[in-house]
């Protein structure tokens, strides 16, 4: 688990390749699908963001995450919940 986390880090460190793949509509999702996906209630995702332990970004009004970055900041999570503190 901790060397998945790792690659991706350093997938997202290699900046112009992570940019390209980014910019790529398909790896975008809304707050609803998110929510739906996770099956949980928006009021969870607003507390979960403002925690800080998922990252999205509000663009006129609405929360778009980056499926990458929610996935790295899922297994994070994860990891925490079962190996304790990330250290990465």
């Amino acid at each position: 688990m901790r060397k998945l986390i790792e690659y991706l880090e350093n997938m997202m460190n290699d900046a112009e390749n992570f940019l390209k793949f980014l910019l790529d509509e398909s790896q975008i999702m809304f707050l609803d699908d998110v929510c739906q996906m996770l099956r949980v209630s928006v009021r969870s995702m607003s507390n979960y963001r403002k925690k800080g332990l998922i990252n999205g970004i509000q663009l006129n009004g609405n929360v778009i995450f980056i499926k990458p970055l929610l996935m790295l900041d899922l297994l994070k999570q994860y990891y925490v919940q079962n190996y304790g503190p990330y250290k990465g």
